[in-house]
C-alpha cells in the first residue's frame, strides 16, 4: 500500500497576482506546504496526499489513481514538478480516460492532453446545477 500524507490546512490567504486562493497545510510530518486549492476547503480540514488518499475535495493524489470524469485543478507536467496546469481560480480539467501511455485529460480550452499517471493533481469540487 502507498503512503499517505496528511496535513491540515492552518491557513488560507490571498496572494496578489493569483485568483485561486493559496493554503498553507502543516503536514503530520511538521513541514509546512503551501499550494493552490479548489473552492470548497477550509481552514481546519483535514487533506491527504498520496496514492492511497480518499477520492475527496482539496487530496492531492496521482492522475492514474482518479477516476475518469472526475474534476481536477493544479495538475502536474512532470512528476514532482509542483503543478502548471488549471491553477487559476475557477479553472479545472477533467480526466477523460486511462491508457497504457498515461493519462487522457481536457483543459479548460476544450483540448486534450496526455498526462503521465504519476503526475499528481487536486481534487477539484462538482458544483451541482440546480432547475
Amino acid at each position: 500500500m502507498e503512503s499517505v500524507v496528511q496535513g491540515s490546512i492552518i491557513e488560507l490567504s490571498h496572494e496578489p497576482g493569483r485568483g485561486a486562493p493559496l493554503a498553507a497545510l502543516k503536514l503530520e510530518t511538521g513541514e509546512t506546504w503551501y499550494t493552490v486549492v479548489p473552492e470548497g476547503v477550509y481552514e481546519g480540514q483535514q487533506i491527504k496526499i498520496g496514492g492511497s488518499a480518499p477520492i475527496d475535495i482539496g487530496n492531492v493524489l496521482p492522475i492514474g489513481k482518479i477516476p475518469e470524469g472526475t474534476l481536477i485543478c493544479n495538475i502536474e507536467l512532470s512528476p514532482s514538478d509542483g503543478g502548471k496546469l488549471a491553477r487559476a481560480s475557477g479553472a479545472y480539467a477533467t480526466i477523460v480516460g486511462h491508457t497504457p501511455e498515461g493519462t487522457i485529460i481536457r483543459l479548460p480550452s476544450g483540448k486534450t492532453h496526455y498526462i503521465n499517471d504519476l503526475c499528481r493533481a487536486t481534487r477539484r469540487n462538482c458544483r451541482s446545477r440546480q432547475s
